[in-house]
C-alpha cells in the first residue's frame, strides 16, 4: 500500500507541475504571438508597422460534467475549508490569497469536471485521499494531454521565432521564409 501512496503522490506533484508549466507556457507563447505577428505584418507591409488589431477574446462556455457523489463530498470538504467569507482573521494576507487561489481552481475544476485538480487541491489542504487513489490512472493521462499540449505550443512558428532562434540576422531570414511560406494569406495561422 506504500507503494502506491508514494505513486499516487509523485503523479499529483506531476500534475500539479504541469498545470503551472502549461499556465506559463501559454503566457509566454501569447507574448511570442503578439511579436511574431507583429513582425510578419511588418515584413508584408514593407518594413511599416502594421495597424493594431484589436479582438474581443472569445468566451468559452464549458459543458457541464456530472461527478461521483464521492467528489461532490471533496469539493464541499474543499470549498468549506477555504472559501473567502469562511476565513478566520487570524490568517495572514498571504494564507488568505493562498486559499482563495485554492478556492477559484476548485471552482473551476468542479465546472470543467476536473478531477485531478480537485484531488490535489485537497491534497494541498491536508484533505484525506486515500480513496481516490483508483483514480490514479486518469490523473496519468491528465498528465499525458498537459504534455502533448506543451509539444504543441513549443512547435508553432510564433515559439520557434521568440525562444529558439538567438540572433536578430536568424530572425529576419524566418520571418522572410515564413511570409514567402504564407503568401497572401491574410492571417497567419500561429499553431503551425
Amino acid at each position: 500500500m506504500a507503494t502506491n501512496n508514494i505513486r499516487f503522490s509523485r503523479i499529483l506533484r506531476k500534475y500539479d507541475f504541469l498545470i503551472k508549466e502549461l499556465e506559463d507556457v501559454n503566457e509566454m507563447h501569447d507574448e511570442a504571438s503578439r511579436e511574431f505577428m507583429r513582425e510578419v505584418m511588418m515584413e508584408k507591409n514593407g518594413g511599416e508597422e502594421p495597424e493594431p488589431v484589436i479582438s474581443e477574446p472569445e468566451e468559452e462556455t464549458p459543458e457541464k460534467v456530472e461527478m461521483s457523489k464521492e467528489y461532490k463530498k471533496l469539493f464541499r470538504k474543499i470549498v468549506v475549508q477555504t472559501h473567502p467569507d469562511k476565513q478566520i482573521d487570524d490568517l495572514s494576507d498571504t494564507e488568505k490569497l493562498k486559499l482563495k487561489e485554492i478556492y477559484d481552481s476548485t471552482i473551476e475544476a468542479w465546472d470543467k469536471g476536473d478531477q485531478p485538480t480537485l484531488i490535489s487541491n485537497a491534497v494541498k489542504l491536508d484533505i484525506d485521499v486515500s480513496e481516490f487513489e483508483e483514480d490514479f490512472k486518469e490523473i496519468e493521462e491528465a498528465c499525458v494531454t498537459i504534455e502533448e499540449r506543451l509539444g504543441e505550443i513549443q512547435a508553432t512558428s510564433a515559439w520557434y521565432y521568440k525562444y529558439i532562434l538567438k540572433t536578430d540576422e536568424e530572425k529576419s531570414v524566418f520571418i522572410k521564409k515564413f511570409v514567402g511560406v504564407m503568401g497572401d494569406n491574410e492571417s497567419p495561422n500561429l499553431s503551425e
